[in-house]
């Protein structure tokens, strides 16, 4: 029953993002700008910077994510 509404949260905020992508690639424009030497390394920082806090927030929940996996046994109450 959870599991069935979690599917549908993580359903409705995928066609939500496909959705928003898509209005973007649609709104796009040419723009003529100069990019500074610095943004690279700047770019750079926040895509490690990124990367690191996705592990730090997985370590942070790895039971929580495991819990997700491990069958429990069935309480006296369940089997009545």
């Amino acid at each position: 029953m959870v599991f069935n509404t979690v599917r549908m949260r993580v359903a409705a905020l995928l066609t939500s993002a496909a959705l928003v992508a898509a209005w973007m690639f649609a709104l796009e424009r040419p723009v003529e700008a100069y990019v500074d030497p610095g943004a690279g390394s700047m770019l750079t920082q926040l895509v490690v910077g990124g990367i690191l806090g996705g592990l730090v927030l997985l370590r942070a929940g790895w039971r929580r994510i495991c819990g997700w996996f491990v069958r429990r046994p069935a309480r006296a109450e369940d089997t009545d």
